[in-house]
């Protein structure tokens, strides 16, 4: 059995040593585990985007079994503040998880 998973921002994958630990657990080859889990840090809004197209073109090579997105308001929040780009805000964050859905 493997599992292949794509990660942005999440912590526990940036540490390998949890994840071989989690993989001997189940029984999973821990070598092969880590190279099946690819792992990315958005910084920016656009990058999100960025990595989420980049993310259904793998999915598209190889089906995935997990994708994990951690702390996915901190870039919106961070690109969009004040009141005045609220709705801007609202708007691309639907479009973003309307997006995320369909990968699903």
């Amino acid at each position: 059995m493997t599992l292949k998973a794509r990660c942005k921002n999440s912590l526990i994958f940036s540490r390998p040593e949890r994840i071989t630990k989690i993989a001997e657990r189940f029984g999973l080859d821990p070598e092969e585990t880590l190279e099946n889990i690819k792992y990315a840090k958005a910084y920016t809004v656009e990058h999100v985007i960025s990595l989420l197209n980049m993310a259904a073109a793998l999915m598209l090579e190889s089906p995935h079994s997990l994708l994990i997105i951690d702390s996915i308001m901190s870039c919106f929040r961070s690109d969009f503040t004040g009141r005045g780009e609220l709705s801007e805000r609202q708007q691309l964050l639907g479009k973003t998880l309307s997006r995320i859905m369909k990968l699903a």
